[in-house]
């Protein structure tokens, strides 16, 4: 159908958050274009447009667009939130001192939410992403490209560590279908 297949969903949130997170200021500071600050690949992925990419239906469904189960709906959000401070961080590093404001609002989120999934999952890389930014100050550190890295690759590993995981006690995090983008056409 036209559609790839990433064989993660690292790859596959990168992908898309590579269109909808602008950090090029002439479009967002000057044109007004919005950063792409409150996507989140969940409500973008499992509404109107499903990215199931890989996912066969079973047998007795007869449904070719179905969502996506929670476990995988989980592990979305978790990368999904990762990737959310990657190019968070990613723009805060790029932008110009009077758009650092709303770029250094963009990262907190992002991390608040990462904060509330490290409530409830264990892995190391969460823990060792939790190390990383409490030693990063949100209201006054610019993120290097080497920290912004750091945040890739534990963002990417946590795919590993969390396929294998009980991800039910984050069930409760995760968005509704009442905020998914459209309806889904099967």
């Amino acid at each position: 159908m036209g559609m790839i297949h990433p064989d993660s969903l690292y790859e596959l949130g990168a992908q898309c958050y590579a269109c909808h997170s602008i950090d090029d200021q002439e479009l967002t500071g000057t044109a007004g274009h919005p950063t792409g600050s409150g996507f989140e690949l969940v409500t973008w992925s499992q509404g109107e447009v499903r990215h199931n990419f890989g996912q066969r239906p079973s047998a007795d469904s007869g449904e070719r667009n179905q969502e996506s189960s929670q476990d995988r709906r989980v592990l979305m959000y978790v990368i999904g939130r990762g990737l959310e401070l990657e190019f968070a961080l990613r723009a805060l590093l790029r932008t110009r001192p009077a758009m650092w404001p709303e770029a250094r609002e963009r990262v907190a989120i992002a991390w608040s939410d990462l904060q509330a999934i490290t409530t409830r999952l264990e892995a190391p890389g969460l823990e060792e992403l939790a190390r990383r930014m409490e030693s990063f100050d949100i209201a006054s550190d610019t993120p290097t490209a080497s920290f912004v890295s750091e945040i890739a690759q534990l963002t990417r590993r946590l795919e590993d560590e969390l396929q294998e995981t009980d991800l039910s006690s984050a069930f409760e995090i995760l968005p509704g279908d009442d905020a998914y983008r459209g309806q889904a056409k099967h």
